[in-house]
This record gives structure tokens, sequence and C-alpha cells, in this order.
């Protein structure tokens, strides 16, 4: 699924091209306008496509809510400096079974990892917000880096940085029994 552009417009050097899917603009980087770099996927840019494989260039600095939703996505490398995975990212995407969030990732939004195949998750010490429902019915194991200020994790099981909330049992983690500590 692409885009249907309606405005070319340069700007300074830079191409800034319009789309009615869109209210942020995106900058697109294409042949025929080799002065540009894309910036921006805007929402639902990728909803349902059969794409199995993307590598997403550290240019982009924004990812639309839904961007990949429903997709056929197996594998992903997101850009190092993403900040904020947004609303429903992944949300419908049960081929993708792994994914390295980046280091400086802040924010997982609400539904972003839900109904994917991810089972084993690991989030990276600067991660300061998870909204609800971030995370997926397959999960067996949540991982936290030690630097975390935030988070940690104890068994595969997240908590607060004290330990005095329990935020997230993971939905396939083996074992019938658990004693909260």
């Amino acid at each position: 699924m692409f885009l249907t552009f309606s405005t070319i417009d340069t700007i300074r050097g830079r191409c800034r091209i319009f789309s009615k899917r869109c209210t942020n603009y995106i900058v697109h980087k294409r042949p025929e306008f080799p002065f540009c770099i894309t910036t921006i996927i805007c929402r639902n840019a990728f909803d349902g496509a059969n794409i199995r494989s993307l590598n997403i260039p550290d240019t982009i600095k924004v990812i639309g809510k839904s961007a990949f939703s429903n997709s056929k996505i197996e594998n992903i490398v997101l850009p190092k400096s993403l900040y904020l995975l947004p609303e429903s990212i992944f949300y419908g995407c049960d081929s993708l079974t792994d994914i390295h969030l980046p280091r400086d990732l802040n924010i997982i939004g609400n539904f972003c990892l839900s109904k994917t195949g991810i089972s084993k998750l690991e989030i990276g010490p600067k991660v300061r917000m998870i909204l609800d429902y971030g995370f997926n019915k397959n999960l067996e194991e949540i991982l936290v880096d030690k630097n975390s200020k935030t988070f940690k994790s104890e068994d595969g099981i997240l908590f607060s940085s004290n330990f005095k909330t329990l935020l997230r049992y993971p939905s396939n983690k083996s074992g019938e029994t658990y004693y909260v500590p």
C-alpha cells in the first residue's frame, strides 16, 4: 500500500510531499528528487501491506499511529533515534515474532505490540512510560536493561523500579503458580 501524493513543493532545498491521508507532511526520497530525505512515516502508511521485511533509516524521526498495523511484517529495523512507539504501530502483525526496540525509546504506546507474535521483549534504559495494553498475549518474558531508572524485571516479569508495583505478568509465561514477592 502506498500513499497517494497530491502536492509536491520545494522549500529551502527540501522536498515536501503532502499526502491526502496524512495531516503532517512527509518528506520522501525518490530518484527524481535526489535532494529529498524521508523524515516521517504517516499514520496507517503500511496498514495491511504484504511487506515482510523493512529497514527504516535513522533519518525517520516520527512514525504515525497504526503505521504497520495488520501488515505481514516479520522483520523490522527501527531507527536508533526513535523516541516513541505510537499507538497500535504493530497491532495485528501476527507474523512479527522478534523486535529490537531502539535504545533511545522513551514511550511504548497503547496497543503498539498487541496481537503480534512477539514472545520476548527487551525494554531499554530510557523507556519511561508504557501505556495501556502495550503488550501482546504471546509474551513469555519481559527483560529490562539494568540501567533503567523506571522499570525492573525479575524472572521475566515487569515491575516498577522499586519493585513495589507489579506492572505486567507475561500472558504466555510458563508455570501454573506464581508467588508475588
